[in-house]
């Protein structure tokens, strides 16, 4: 079994697990963040989603956080049958991202010791826009796993700085579904 380190659109464990990825084969192990810094950006065209996805971009001043997953070793690479979805299709591995290994920590600071992989951009570019179809997955992926509010906050900011228009449509979903969280639990 394969550990991945997800931080976009498939921080929504019901996209990753749709019938168009990796229908239901990916197991939730946990939320963890990068031991490196790291800063979310939106720097990838995709032309699935028609819009930019999101790219991890090393630097700043603290950590990213996302999901750990554990999929079939079967799923990471591209079946040359083309028979089933996987990581590097999705991705579209040595096009738009490229596979690599990740150092990543538990929410208590002790480190995963065991090989993650991720992908991150081949070619980032910093002239294209996002869309709140897309980050709609990675906002829910945060506010249902409960990722820490201060990553919540810095992932609306670089929504915001990649694309200002999606301010009203971004706010109101993040307290819509705060609020409907909050009410599951009460």
């Amino acid at each position: 079994m394969a550990i991945i380190f997800q931080y976009g659109s498939n921080l929504n464990s019901e996209r990753l697990n749709s019938q168009q990825r990796l229908r239901g084969e990916a197991r939730y192990l946990g939320l963890v963040y990068t031991r490196e810094p790291h800063e979310l950006g939106f720097t990838v065209w995709s032309e699935g989603n028609r819009c930019a996805a999101a790219d991890l971009i090393p630097g700043g001043s603290q950590p990213a956080w996302g999901m750990l997953y554990e999929i079939p070793d079967a799923l990471v690479r591209r079946d040359s049958a083309g028979q089933r979805p996987s990581m590097d299709s999705i991705e579209n591995e040595g096009v738009e991202y490229h596979r690599t290994r990740i150092a990543v920590c538990h929410p208590d600071g002790n480190p995963v010791d065991s090989t993650v992989l991720t992908w991150l951009a081949c070619n980032p570019r910093h002239d294209l826009q996002t869309e709140f179809h897309y980050v709609r997955h990675i906002l829910t992926g945060l506010l249902t796993r409960q990722a820490p509010d201060n990553y919540l906050r810095r992932v609306r900011l670089s929504i915001l700085r990649n694309n200002p228009g999606l301010q009203p449509a971004v706010d109101t979903y993040i307290n819509e579904l705060s609020d409907t969280l909050k009410a599951k639990t009460a």
